[in-house]
């Protein structure tokens, strides 16, 4: 076999390779669509996908608040994961973020200080926290119903708190992920939470 033979075989693997993960990156992309047209039967609201490589997503009401389910590709060193997301509308005066202490790949790439603020020290739930106003995030973090909300998330390692969504994010398992009681469920606690974080700041 010559040299020209053995490169025509190999440009010939990689366009086979190439054309497999298109293939299995649209019917993917196809079974999530599917997913989020059964939320629209429970939540009012439409499914967009803005281009071929981007990932389908909703946008909707629930409750009186817009709200979101749409996915995010973070670019790690070894890999190219997806994480779902899931937001609801609310209106703060700060931000905090919040990470449970296990899952620090989560933010490769990402300058929590910058984006969000300042670390906060002490917690014992559980969580790494930054917050551009401790106080405020004191507050959230003290609230014992705000706790039995951030527990019954448990599967979402990340929650970001204002200052215009409340954002629950967690890496992309499998269509199990949008069952669309299960993004109700979860949509409805986000809500709830929005809820009463206004309601802590203007006491």
């Amino acid at each position: 076999m010559s040299m020209w033979d053995l490169t025509i075989g190999f440009i010939y693997l990689v366009l086979i390779m190439i054309m497999a993960m298109m293939i299995v990156s649209s019917f993917r992309k196809a079974l999530i669509t599917v997913s989020l047209k059964r939320l629209c039967s429970k939540v009012n609201g439409r499914v967009s996908q803005k281009g071929f490589r981007s990932f389908p997503r909703f946008d909707g009401e629930h409750g009186s608040r817009r709200v979101a389910v749409f996915f995010h590709i973070a670019k790690t060193k070894k890999a190219h994961p997806a994480y779902l997301l899931c937001t609801v509308a609310v209106d703060l005066p700060f931000k905090l973020f919040l990470l449970r202490k296990d899952e620090f790949k989560y933010l490769e790439g990402f300058n929590v200080a910058s984006e969000v603020g300042a670390p906060l020290e002490g917690l014992k739930d559980g969580f790494k926290a930054w917050s551009d106003d401790g106080k405020a995030a004191g507050l959230i973090l003290d609230d014992s119903g705000l706790k039995e909300d951030m527990d019954s998330l448990a599967e979402f390692p990340s929650l970001l708190f204002g200052p215009d969504h409340i954002v629950i994010g967690k890496q992309y398992e499998g269509r199990k992920d949008l069952s669309a009681d299960k993004v109700v469920q979860k949509l409805s606690i986000i809500e709830r939470m929005a809820k009463r974080t206004e309601a802590l700041c203007r006491r």
